[in-house]
């Protein structure tokens, strides 16, 4: 009896979810035909999952490369229950991001821990007006002349940097771990410069730094995206992982902000930092503790997690590209003549910035991660989409399909930056819009500060037999396992 009372919940399950899909489907249409929008069904979501994550192993971006001569360019797909029409080309990429200060695409959240950790800050907030509140309010502390004040600590952290791999120059034939070094510095440019607070990582084991990776696990939870809200009935390992840590890194967090919080009551002298200028701000005491603390936790993770898988993919690019490489030496040299970067000479790094576009344009940090929601009918790439239907992108085709970039669109090419051609380009990896990436220009000069540093004293290489494999499970593109280069001291350094 009971596997027939099994076999009825299931069938009644199916036929739902059938009806379900039945329902939202027929909408998704060209207007005035009865042309359907490409779907993936609910039973295929899983399977691809599976496919990709099982069997091939693969990233994101490599499950794309293998499949993006079938993939349609819109399509519905599942995120557990709940249908998202996916937008993958420039035009419409532009059109849900751009259009967002008219209301139409107020964010989603993704998951639950993501909205327990980021839920409250800039770019998750799901109520629109007050996303513009705490727009209005740390968008001073963003504004280039605070930024260029934070460029001796960059110079500061980098030249720690470049100690220690002067140390491995002597003792260990100046063969460097990349992705330790990358994580470690910029999680103690963005204790510094956005909180006053010195980790150390460089130079020790943080603790600090153990626990905010950790708890940034549990933002990645393949099985949501396959089964939805469902999926937080089992947590896993790594989620009640990421729960502990995200208490102790909210117990270090809420204690930094009342401490600042009390300098700033009593009028003592603050330490200009991002956090300082987000208190001077906010002088009504408009901000609440919750949307302080996951608006710290959206810095670390720009400024710690996509800043480090940035540097990381511009070091192995370089070290392949060796002509490319020596163009920067050789812009680094003419512009900064032996000096230090500060705030005047940073902007004269040209073809600097057009290497950092072109990685970020093949290694977007996050490539399909953002979603949103129609709040009235709208038309996206012919298709009539209704209200309350989600919205994905898929940065991918727009960032990295032959139709859009030729035949060389899979190639590291930073001169597609620099001539009168280079504004056709798109590039979304900072977002569009309204919520685009608030520290755009934080992480555009500590990149730059980083790569021209070790650029003046040093070119580098592979180590021999290291390939880049994508990370699975990474919510930036990293190499799965660290990325390693032998240094050479440039003659007359």
């Amino acid at each position: 009896m009971s596997w027939w009372l099994l076999l009825l919940v299931v069938g009644i399950v199916w036929l739902y979810l059938a009806w379900k899909t039945e329902k939202i489907h027929r909408l998704l249409v060209r207007p005035g035909t009865k042309e359907r929008i490409p779907a993936l069904t609910i039973l295929h979501t899983p399977y691809l999952m599976a496919k990709r994550l099982l069997w091939k192993k693969q990233s994101v971006k490599e499950h794309w490369l293998e499949n993006k001569d079938w993939m349609p360019t819109i399509y519905l797909r599942w995120f557990g229950l709940s249908p998202r029409v996916v937008v993958t080309t420039p035009e419409a990429v532009s059109l849900v991001l751009q259009h967002s200060r008219t209301d139409k695409y107020p964010t989603a959240i993704f998951n639950s821990f993501t909205s327990k950790i980021l839920g409250k800050s800039l770019v998750i907030a799901t109520d629109v007006d007050g996303g513009r509140r705490l727009r209005r309010l740390m968008n001073p502390a963003f504004k280039q002349a605070k930024l260029n004040s934070l460029v001796p600590i960059f110079v500061k952290a980098a030249s720690e940097l470049v100690t220690l791999w002067d140390e491995s120059v002597r003792t260990e034939d100046g063969v460097v771990d990349v992705s330790n070094s990358m994580k470690n510095l910029t999680f103690d440019i963005i204790g510094s410069a956005g909180f006053g607070y010195d980790f150390g990582s460089l130079t020790r084991n943080s603790p600090e730094r153990t626990n905010f990776e950790t708890m940034v696990s549990g933002l990645i939870n393949p099985l949501e995206l396959v089964f939805g809200a469902l999926a937080t009935v089992y947590k896993s390992e790594r989620r009640k992982k990421a729960e502990v840590a995200q208490e102790i890194t909210e117990k270090l967090v809420s204690e930094v902000i009342r401490e600042r919080k009390a300098q700033h009551a009593a009028g003592k002298e603050v330490q200009g930092d991002v956090l300082d200028h987000i208190l001077e701000a906010d002088s009504l005491n408009e901000l609440t503790q919750e949307e302080l603390i996951h608006n710290v936790y959206l810095f670390f993770l720009a400024g710690h997690e996509t800043s480090s898988g940035t540097l990381i993919s511009i070091f192995y690019y370089l070290a392949m590209n060796p002509e490319i490489q020596q163009k920067v030496i050789k812009e680094v040299d003419e512009v900064l003549a032996g000096e230090l970067p500060n705030k005047e000479n940073l902007p004269n790094l040209t073809y600097l910035d057009a290497v950092l576009k072109e990685t970020l344009r093949l290694n977007t940090p996050f490539p399909a991660f953002t979603s949103r929601i129609a709040t009235e009918n709208l038309i996206l790439d012919g298709y009539t989409v209704p209200k309350g239907t989600g919205l994905g992108i898929n940065l991918l085709h727009s960032h990295l399909h032959p139709s859009l970039w030729g035949e060389t669109s899979n190639e590291f090419i930073p001169e597609r930056w620099i001539g009168p051609d280079a504004t056709k380009n798109k590039l979304f990896a900072f977002s569009a819009g309204p919520r685009y990436c608030i520290g755009k220009k934080f992480a555009t000069q500590e990149i730059k500060v980083i790569v021209s540093m070790v650029a003046q004293k040093y070119t580098w290489e592979l180590t021999p037999g290291w390939v880049w494999k994508d990370h699975l499970y990474s919510l930036s593109l990293q190499p799965a396992d660290n990325l390693t280069i032998r240094l050479k001291p440039r003659t007359g350094n």
